[in-house]
């Protein structure tokens, strides 16, 4: 966690527009979440040393695989098997043995120790798919750098900073949240999130929808203009994060939430009501669905059947 300092007049209401990721309303103080890049040195090694370099990297690459596991064993247990998609493609990233084989030729090549080298390789592997032209393939960048990240660590013998450590129901800030950031979040704290980075098909913002965390993501350069502590409006409908909200706005948003609430009253009394017009046409309605996972709530909102599913999200988790 960081605190960037007081920035901000109390009274000075600032919106921030950004990307609706994950629907919802909060209202809370605001937690500022930083993961500090480690800067490792090119510090050299013998020719002798390159062997127990690589199986230093091997129990590294153990390890971060069993971390990611536990990980995933516990979201499936809290929300069932479908809800962890996301950490089977982070597992094969941490098995890809392409990686492997470019980190052991620039250990020959270079002569360097092994943690500089594969937070080398484990960055070009993310830059590549920034490259790419397909948004959900850029997105898997962040995938790439959140598994290098935990090797990098774990080869350092350090741990990871944490989102569990919250001790007061608060609304996250960050340049971005890794999808395992967001998978082990103290849902009983963490109200909301916001990220200067990220889309709609990110995992992370994937993550926010399934543990019905509500999300706004790609507020630009905004880290600097915002403080710990101050009191904020995240609203995850219209993808604002509001910092210092008015009295005004405050009564607004109160507001808008009683009425939310009174349309989905009347919502859920249709639920089971056929679809019909007035002329007694009956329609079917049916459910776009991106992925598995969103099979349960097809039924919970009434729908009669999928009317659009977007396979490309089960196949690209599947081979990443």
């Amino acid at each position: 966690m960081k605190d960037t300092g007081n920035f901000l007049e109390p009274t000075t209401e600032l919106r921030l527009p950004g990307i609706a990721a994950s629907p919802g309303v909060v209202t809370g103080q605001l937690v500022i979440f930083s993961h500090e890049e480690v800067r490792i040195p090119a510090t050299p090694i013998g020719e002798e040393q390159l062997d127990g370099e690589m199986r230093r990297l091997e129990v590294a690459l153990l390890k971060t695989r069993e971390q990611i596991q536990k990980i995933k064993e516990q979201l499936s247990k809290s929300l069932g098997e479908g809800q962890t998609e996301i950490f089977e493609a982070h597992l094969l990233v941490a098995a890809d043995s392409t990686i492997a084989v470019a980190v052991r030729r620039q250990l020959q090549l270079r002569k360097v120790c092994v943690e500089h080298v594969y937070q080398h390789v484990i960055h070009t592997y993310a830059q590549s798919m920034k490259e790419m032209e397909d948004p959900y393939l850029r997105e898997r960048a962040a995938d790439i750098l959140d598994v290098g990240r935990r090797v990098v660590h774990n080869l350092l013998g350090r741990k990871l900073a944490d989102l569990y450590a919250l001790d007061t129901p608060s609304i996250i800030l960050a340049h971005d949240l890794a999808p395992s950031d967001t998978a082990m979040l103290n849902r009983q704290m963490a109200l909301g999130f916001a990220t200067e980075v990220g889309s709609t098909t990110s995992h992370t913002a994937i993550m926010a929808r399934s543990l019905n965390i509500p999300a706004v993501v790609g507020l630009h350069h905004i880290l600097d203009r915002c403080e710990s502590g101050a009191p904020v409006i995240l609203d995850g409908y219209a993808g604002i994060l509001i910092i210092h909200p008015s009295p005004q706005t405050r009564y607004e948003y109160g507001q808008i939430g009683k009425r939310r609430h009174a349309v989905e009253q009347s919502l859920d009394a249709l639920r089971e009501t056929p679809a019909t017009t007035k002329d007694g046409r009956r329609l079917v309605l049916s459910a776009n669905v991106e992925l598995p996972e969103d099979l349960p709530l097809i039924a919970a909102s009434g729908a009669e059947g999928i009317g659009l599913y977007r396979t490309e999200f089960l196949f690209l988790n599947r081979v990443q």
